[in-house]
């Protein structure tokens, strides 16, 4: 609806900060994809952020580190490939910032 309705952090000016959200899954998944959505954080979403996935008492790397500052205002999808069913999912964002939704597509 509006930036109202999602996630957003207080901005950080600390060196090296990054915040974590951790999402408990309704039930463990083949994750076959991860749309994160910006539409209406225009000038706060992260700089950079990293997806973790749980996988029994493992957590994997789904995305690693990347820049996306310039989907502000918009979505972007990552094609995961784990063979695992995932349990929980890990946003890392870096040093901060927010987002209106978090998409986990996959099977089970």
């Amino acid at each position: 609806m509006d930036m109202f309705d999602g996630l957003e952090s207080a901005r950080s000016r600390a060196k090296n900060h990054l915040e974590t959200l951790e999402i408990k899954l309704a039930r463990p998944l083949k994750v076959d994809s991860i749309i994160l959505d910006f539409s209406f954080f225009i000038h706060n979403n992260p700089k950079e952020i990293k997806i973790m996935g749980l996988a029994g008492s493992q957590w994997q790397e789904l995305v690693s580190q990347n820049d996306i500052k310039c989907f502000r205002g918009n979505k972007i999808s990552y094609k995961i490939d784990c063979p695992e069913k995932i349990e929980q999912i890990k946003l890392l964002v870096f040093p901060d910032g927010g987002l209106n939704r978090i998409h986990v597509l996959g099977k089970n």
